[in-house]
């Protein structure tokens, strides 16, 4: 999860998908490259680099 456009959302491939209490919104492509705000706690990013593939809700999967 990072922060983009000043909200938490998801990074899945190359997109980013909005998160709101109501689940993830339609995919954006940002354009280029940005440096982020990661709000995934350094622990868990250890955890999903070693592999982990979390289940993910399924508004996020839709997308």
């Amino acid at each position: 999860m990072i922060r983009y456009d000043g909200r938490p959302a998801l990074v899945l491939g190359h997109r980013v998908l909005p998160w709101s209490w109501e689940g993830y919104g339609d995919p954006v492509r940002p354009p280029g490259l940005h440096e982020v705000v990661v709000l995934t706690p350094s622990a868990n990013l250890v955890v999903l680099k070693a592999g982990f593939a979390p289940l993910l809700h399924p508004t996020a999967v839709g997308n």
